[in-house]
């Protein structure tokens, strides 16, 4: 009798097997297309990586000799971005940091710290000069040094890109201290000149240049 029953759940145990051949089937299916979407959604995605770091590194490389060509002007360059009505700093190469006596780290704020206050309106008049069509404005204004101080610097700015968004904007930085003192010291002799004039009550004839004639002064 227990020979019959032994045999009986071996049937059964059979017969199960039987039964769920086609859910083991299923779920050995189901195992191996999740196992192979999961090897190859981790390819795409190490794929993805390794493109992004690739354009990254395309991007860093570029903008290193981007960067070692403009530090390579002996003059000082500068790359503005005005958005909205703002100029933000793009990039300055390092002849402008040795005309201003100065590391790149203590001028992160170009604009707040770069300039005498006074002179900061003439940034504010030319960006409203470009943005008002002009490709092209200049001025004149005093950058503070490092080493304390200023010296004057011509900057003149040029659109070089310009869309909705708003522009980019190409600047030449250059020194100018000798010609302001040389035009201080000639108005200044012509101040003393003309008192000396006046108070010896001298006549003097002077050549106009501009109208090709000769100018009679009197004290």
């Amino acid at each position: 009798y227990s020979s019959l029953i032994d045999a009986a759940n071996r049937n059964r145990s059979f017969m199960d097997w039987v039964y769920n051949r086609p859910l083991l089937a299923v779920g050995l299916v189901a195992t191996v297309v999740t196992l192979f979407l999961l090897i190859a959604f981790m390819f795409i995605m190490q794929h993805h990586k390794i493109r992004e770091l690739e354009r990254e590194r395309v991007l860093i490389q570029d903008r290193d000799e981007k960067e070692a060509l403009l530090n390579a002007i002996p003059e000082g360059v500068g790359i503005f971005e005005i958005k909205d009505g703002i100029a933000y700093v793009q990039y300055i190469n390092d002849s402008y940091y040795q005309l201003v006596e100065d590391t790149r780290s203590n001028r992160e704020e170009f604009f707040e710290h770069g300039m005498e206050p006074e002179d900061r309106p003439m940034v504010q008049k030319a960006v409203k000069e470009l943005l008002e069509g002009k490709d092209r404005t200049a001025f004149n204004y005093r950058a503070i040094k490092g080493t304390g101080g200023y010296v004057w610097i011509r900057i003149v700015a040029c659109v070089a890109l310009r869309n909705k968004e708003g522009m980019i904007v190409y600047c030449s930085f250059t020194g100018i201290d000798d010609v302001v003192e040389a035009q201080l010291a000639l108005e200044q002799n012509s101040e003393i000149l003309k008192a000396a004039i006046k108070s010896a009550n001298m006549r003097v004839w002077e050549f106009d240049c501009q109208k090709n004639r000769i100018v009679q002064t009197e004290g």
